[in-house]
């Protein structure tokens, strides 16, 4: 008895897969993102193997192959394109303000109901939140351990994840200098990344953070302004983005490059930004090419896209395929401090590798923009 097929049907030809995801990318202008291998962990790899979890395994398995959002959301086009912003940010402080008022009430009538018992209340004693989370800090670095585990049960007998503002980022920083004195900072920060949400529930929660915050929207005006003043006569602009996340500047940026008298040039952005966990490393800025793509026919823009998802510090010159004839413009909005800027060695330092690379490619300008708070 013959159980085995013969010979020709053991193969799979991927010629004609192969053959439909290239003209895919062409129709998208999309080029392959580039997934560049982080060899500084191998070795802390080996030694920190762990047996996997089974349940863990599977829940990254079903997220990879899910399908992802469309690339454009139309219903989210009046944030991206600035369209009405200004009505935007009265409706939601007056709905915030609205909420305040709500809660204050609620607040009055149930202390009222408490005056049963006239008792002296505890007067709750004032801490500088501050000062107890720089000690904690300093405690955490100089791994006193004995000191620190003093200082965080001090903050989190005066924190609260449901308290006033203050209260509220003391609590995370307590949780944050809590897994960095006990090392498993990387596993709370992979549980989190778990939890978050799609591109939809991001955006959202991104729009009330313009409205409540105007400076973040200034920065975007200020970016986008600062491109056009300097190609003002080019035929050719590159831009290379370090941080581009979902790429949410550059939908305005080619709706303003439209409406130019003169001949719209042509775009070439390298979104950079770090390798996603999982089985495909480099989805976010695979999907946000896609989603700026779509953008830029619809403003009738020539866009060429090319994604690398890496460390920022293992990127080389010849990476960013830089070309003599363009216009080249270095971007990164609030992301550098990501990387560590701390080192034994200065030369070692990663910040300052990508800094010094900045340097090399000589750019026209460098859009760098930090918190100072």
């Amino acid at each position: 008895m013959e159980f085995l097929p013969a010979v020709g049907k053991l193969f799979i030809c991927l010629e004609p897969i192969k053959s439909e995801i290239d003209e895919e990318a062409k129709r998208n202008n999309v080029s392959k993102v580039n997934v560049k291998p982080d060899k500084s962990h191998t070795k802390k790899c080996a030694l920190n193997y762990r047996e996997p979890d089974p349940s863990e395994g599977i829940a990254r398995k079903q997220q990879a192959v899910s399908e992802g959002e469309p690339a454009r959301i139309d219903n989210l086009d009046q944030f991206l394109l600035c369209e009405d912003h200004l009505k935007e940010i009265i409706s939601v402080r007056e709905t915030m303000k609205q909420e305040a008022t709500n809660k204050s009430g609620e607040h009055q009538v149930d202390l009222r109901s408490k005056k049963v018992k006239r008792k002296k209340e505890f007067v709750p004693e004032l801490v500088d939140l501050n000062s107890l989370l720089i000690h904690c800090s300093e405690a955490v670095s100089a791994n006193d351990y004995n000191r620190a585990c003093e200082l965080i049960k001090q903050l989190r007998k005066q924190s609260s994840p449901k308290g006033d503002p203050n209260q509220r980022l003391a609590h995370y920083l307590v949780n944050a200098l809590e897994a960095r004195l006990c090392g498993t900072g990387s596993e709370v920060y992979h549980e989190l990344l778990s939890r978050l949400g799609t591109v939809t529930d991001f955006l959202k929660a991104y729009r009330i953070c313009h409205a409540v915050c105007r400076f973040l929207r200034a920065s975007y005006y200020f970016t986008n302004q600062t491109i056009l003043n300097v190609s003002k006569h080019a035929t050719k602009i590159h831009i290379i983005d370090f941080g581009i996340h979902m790429g949410f500047l550059w939908p305005s940026f080619f709706e303003n490059l439209s409406r130019l008298e003169s001949r719209s040039p042509k775009i070439r952005i390298t979104g950079i930004d770090f390798p996603d966990k999982g089985f495909r490393p480099g989805k976010l800025v695979e999907e946000t090419g896609r989603r700026l793509s779509e953008y830029a026919q619809r403003f009738n823009i020539h866009l060429k896209y090319q994604g690398i998802a890496a460390n920022w510090e293992n990127i080389r010159i010849g990476d960013l395929k830089i070309e003599k004839d363009e216009t080249l413009i270095v971007n990164c909005l609030y992301r550098l401090e990501s990387i560590a800027d701390e080192t034994i060695d200065d030369m070692s330092c990663p910040q300052d590798k990508v800094l010094r690379m900045i340097k090399e490619i000589k750019p026209c300008v460098f859009i760098h923009e930090i918190f100072n708070f």
